[in-house]
């Protein structure tokens, strides 16, 4: 082991082991959770046997650690399974170890490891439509820091030419092997399914995830990453103190390196999020993954004889507030996909139900997914702000409430200009009603000037006759009357002029009817006294 030495005081700082949670986050189909659940239940494998086996079993109630100090609506939020709440599924534990068995490596990068049985495989699924494969593998026979970093970045890697393959290996006399029929090992283009469990047979955590997930392919299964994310606790002696300032400036680019994802070759950056969480825990989040430097409590630090394991704790207990904000991330980045296909719409939704489902979404979200605190602890909820920033999340969280203010904003002034157009619409035709009336109502007056003549040379006419007038007088009458009373309606009605030329004609309605008044009177008078 290549041992780091403080050059200030004489120590060396020694790893006992390093835990890596692969994570490979993918979305789907949010409507579609039930039926993503129904299918892995479904999905068989061929045991030695040929019997066919599930892989995948929902798990109800997960270990402790999991809920250990979590917050009611957090536990019940990832592992209860009820509608609205994620649902949580391991590859079956005996299906596992086949495939796994007691350590699996890889000659070409010289890579050894077991399978976490208290994690091994597992998938989380949200009703935000994001999901979460985990496979936790322990690293075996590290020589040097080298090695630690190399092997997370192999094993992690999506390209083809730096995926190391992984097998189980081949004993130099295996007394099983004619039983097993394992006397030669699967050939490497051979389906990935007789390759799994044989020794010597060859594979990859790559081939292994399209495998695991292949079940998810036809409910809308989206790649959001080629490669892997890495979730690491790398575990020192009692002879680390991360209170010194000495020792983590010698443990710094460690970190750092494990944080960012690097192959031991690459420079790297000691920028990161980190955060001392106490003095025997030391943990740095990035993009692509997260890393814990755990050591073990001196004897004076020891509450009780019995030493502290803090890896357990550290690997699955303070995963549960990397998993939510590695959720959170990945759900506010599904719906920027959704309000993106908006903003190529030029910033408007085409469709109102669109653009209701998508603040839907984002309620929903809010209410019940983004926690404010995941624990009744204060230190595991200082890790949960921690992963928090270091994926951006709060960031990406108002990126996304701000696009969707504005996108309402657009899509009001969209339905503003709409509204005005329907508006300007109406008035036109409001204005071809009016005139399509003003003509109506012209040629109606018209029609009233000729029934006013009438009227008024047929009641001359009635009158003459009852009251005996002369003749002469009568036939005048009806004449002049017909023709008198035609000139008082025109000049009242004036249905040659607009509507707005008739307003205000209240003073010559008034002459018009004294005028009138007066010709009947006098007609009537000189018929009844002259012409009778």
């Amino acid at each position: 082991m290549n041992i780091i030495t403080n050059p200030f005081i004489s120590k060396t700082y020694t790893p006992i082991a390093q835990h890596t949670r692969f994570l490979y986050p993918f979305l789907m189909d949010r409507n579609k959770v039930t039926e993503a659940l129904a299918a892995l239940q479904t999905f068989t494998h061929s045991g030695r046997n040929n019997k066919r086996h599930p892989i995948w079993e929902p798990i109800d109630k997960p270990f402790g650690f999991y809920r250990q100090e979590m917050l009611d609506r957090v536990t019940q939020f990832l592992f209860s399974g009820q509608p609205g709440s994620c649902r949580y599924l391991k590859v079956n534990l005996k299906t596992a170890n086949i495939w796994f068995g007691e350590e699996i490596h890889s000659t070409e990068f010289n890579l050894k490891a077991t399978l976490n049985k208290q994690a091994g495989i597992e998938v989380f699924l949200s009703h935000y439509g994001v999901g979460v494969l985990s496979i936790t593998l322990t690293a075996q026979e590290l020589s040097d820091f080298d090695e630690l970093k190399r092997f997370n970045y192999r094993l992690s890697q999506g390209k083809d030419n730096k995926i190391p393959s992984l097998s189980l290996p081949v004993p130099p006399a295996h007394p099983k092997m004619a039983q097993d029929n394992l006397s030669e090992p699967p050939a490497a283009d051979a389906p990935l399914k007789a390759r799994l469990g044989k020794r010597g047979g060859a594979f990859t955590l790559v081939e292994l995830r399209e495998f695991l997930l292949a079940p998810l392919q036809a409910l809308g299964f989206r790649s959001i990453q080629a490669q892997f994310s890495v979730y690491t606790v790398v575990h020192f002696d009692n002879t680390v103190d991360f209170a010194q300032p000495a020792i983590c400036e010698q443990l710094q680019s460690l970190l750092a390196s494990l944080t960012h994802l690097e192959e031991p070759t690459h420079p790297g950056s000691l920028e990161l999020v980190n955060q001392i969480m106490n003095p025997c825990h030391w943990a740095g989040v990035g993009t692509l993954g997260v890393a814990h430097l755990t050591a073990e409590q001196q004897a004076s630090q020891q509450k009780s004889s019995a030493p502290y394991d803090r890896v357990p704790n550290v690997l699955h207990k303070y995963f549960i507030s990397y998993l939510s904000a590695l959720m959170q991330r990945f759900t506010l980045e599904g719906i920027l996909d959704e309000a993106a296909k908006i903003v190529r719409q030029k910033g408007t939704a085409t469709d109102q139900e669109e653009l209701q489902a998508l603040h839907n979404n984002t309620l929903d979200f809010t209410v019940t997914g983004y926690f404010t605190e995941i624990s009744s602890r204060e230190v595991i909820n200082q890790f949960y702000r921690l992963a928090q920033t270091g994926l951006r999340v709060p960031e990406t969280f108002q990126i996304v409430q701000h696009s969707l203010h504005y996108i309402d904003i657009n899509n009001d002034a969209k339905f503003q200009r709409q509204v005005s157009g329907e508006l300007r619409g109406v008035a036109e035709k409001l204005d071809n009603n009016v005139d399509e009336v003003t003509n109506v109502q012209r040629k109606m007056e018209w029609l009233e000037i000729f029934f006013v003549s009438f009227y008024a040379a047929e009641l001359s006419h009635l009158i003459a006759k009852n009251f005996d007038f002369e003749k002469i007088y009568s036939a005048w009458s009806i004449g002049i009357w017909a023709i008198f009373a035609g000139i008082i309606a025109f000049s009242t009605l004036h249905p040659h002029e607009q509507i707005e030329g008739k307003k205000n004609r209240k003073l010559t309605k008034i002459l018009t009817i004294i005028l009138l008044t007066v010709a009947i009177i006098a007609w009537f008078i000189l018929g009844k006294w002259y012409y009778k």
